[in-house]
């Protein structure tokens, strides 16, 4: 958001440069970012919605009041890790808040996956525990019952049950650009954004993954320069247009038994999507290669039997969006589908028979934005006010009872706290800059926190 408001600032600004270029010099819009505007930081609702933590400078994880912005304290400092870590660059709480992921020396791999020591820190313990001695880990990421974390070391995927700091490996055929496990190859992390490749099921008890056979792709040659006197070669399995893509195999493993499930997938040319339905049943989407024609699966997590909940077709294509929800109890999910032109929600059962279409109108949902189970409100950002414009709803899974949240014209950019108690919303316009505030789930304004007020009297001093 801020960068695109520069970019609009900026096309106003050099349209003037030449009339009035005593107010305004390339060291303003290059050097001293004169017209950037500011945001707030990176914020990390807890479970209640009502307090949030951000990262102080790597030394600090504190703890805030939604409401009023005060500070409540500090959940943790590196002085509590006995000396384990001095800094981190990023944490991870589990569900329960119990303990603490805490990453430092990260190193970017290609778009978005990253290679991390972990640290986990337990608040009632006061124990630091190191992830593991195998060498920098991948995705790491805690078990909902909070006392295990699964993560990847040289494409091979494990877990460590942190109550008796036990590693165990899941697989151990991984191997560089020939197999991987738990992780995703280069076309699945830069096209569908797909990094973590591996989930747990909501009881803790099994996690599905994602197994890529790299052989038969094709090798990429890259010279990459990294402070050295000389380059050295760097090769990854690159497919191009034409060539074979890696084979991707899905397989659930149970921790008790330590044994593994194929699912049955009837091989599509992509998978870019797994995501447990409940404890017994994973929904696997698959994609052919053309990208026009999708399918939702819902397969037995203990034969691998797969059945088809939904199979949808398109004559151009069909966009991977991270739009499914299941709702509780069996009772159906939720889609979105640009199937009548526009995209829009749709309520289904869990046999694929479609209930209901939610949203309707010559417009488009822009972003779904989740579905509170406790009101059983469904939150979404759309353009039905405008194609130039971006406003908050919410509707019921009826279809009915539809509510605009957000009253400003102009872009709203939404970001909800746990639970949908408040939600902060920046705000900006063509000729304005970013204005965020702090909302109650009713829409109510509740305070500001950056209205960027300096930037705005500096730019009418060029209107």
């Amino acid at each position: 958001m801020k960068k695109y408001f520069f970019l609009a600032v900026l096309s106003i600004i050099t349209s003037r440069l030449f009339s009035q270029s005593g107010n305004i010099t390339l060291e303003d819009i290059w050097v001293n970012y004169r017209f950037y505007s500011s945001g707030i930081d990176d914020l990390n609702s807890m479970n209640d919605g009502l307090y949030y933590t951000i990262n102080n400078e790597g030394k600090s994880i504190d703890k805030y009041e939604y409401k009023t912005g005060n500070k409540s304290g500090e959940l943790f400092t590196v002085d509590l890790a006995n000396g384990a870590i001095t800094a981190f660059e990023d944490y991870e709480f589990n569900d329960d808040e119990t303990a603490v992921l805490l990453k430092t020396n990260i190193e970017p791999r290609y778009r978005w996956a990253t290679f991390d020591e972990n640290y986990v820190y337990d608040l009632k313990s006061k124990k630091t525990t190191k992830l593991s001695d195998k060498g920098k880990q991948m995705y790491a990421d805690f078990a909902p019952t909070g006392n295990k974390v699964a993560y990847v070391i040289a494409n091979n995927l494990y877990y460590n049950d942190l109550n008796t700091n036990t590693e165990t490996a899941i697989t151990t055929d991984g191997k560089l650009n020939a197999v991987i496990n738990g992780g995703s190859d280069w076309v699945y992390e830069e096209e569908f954004a797909l990094v973590r490749s591996f989930e747990w099921s909501p009881d803790g008890k099994k996690i599905a993954y994602y197994r890529f056979d790299e052989t038969e792709v094709p090798d990429f040659y890259m010279t990459t320069f990294k402070g050295q006197l000389y380059p050295q070669e760097y090769v990854f399995k690159y497919p191009k247009v034409g060539e074979k893509n890696s084979k991707i195999e899905i397989y659930i493993y149970d921790l008790a038994t330590k044994q593994k499930v194929k699912i049955n997938t009837t091989d599509p040319e992509y998978i870019p999507r797994i995501e447990w339905i409940d404890n017994e049943h994973v929904c696997v989407t698959t994609l052919n290669r053309l990208q026009n024609n999708l399918k939702l699966l819902s397969v037995d997590a203990n034969t691998g039997a797969s059945q088809i909940l939904l199979d949808e077709k398109s004559e151009t294509y069909l966009e991977i969006k991270d739009d499914l929800t299941f709702l509780e109890e069996g009772k159906g999910f939720i889609w979105s589908s640009e199937r009548d032109g526009y995209n829009h929600l749709y309520l289904y059962d869990m046999t694929g028979k479609l209930i209901n279409q939610i949203t309707t109108g010559k417009w488009d949902v822009t972003e779904y934005k989740g579905y509170d189970r406790g009101s059983k409100n469904i939150y979404y950002v759309s353009v039905e006010d405008s194609p130039f414009e971006r406003h908050l709803y919410c509707i019921k899974l009826t279809g009915k009872d539809k509510k605009k949240l957000t009253a400003q014209q102009g872009m709203n950019a939404v970001e909800w706290s746990k639970g949908y108690k408040y939600f902060i919303n920046t705000h900006t316009t063509y000729t304005s800059p970013e204005y965020v505030t702090l909302h109650e789930a009713t829409g109510k304004e509740i305070r500001v926190l950056e209205e960027n007020k300096e930037l705005r009297d500096d730019l009418k001093t060029i209107d």
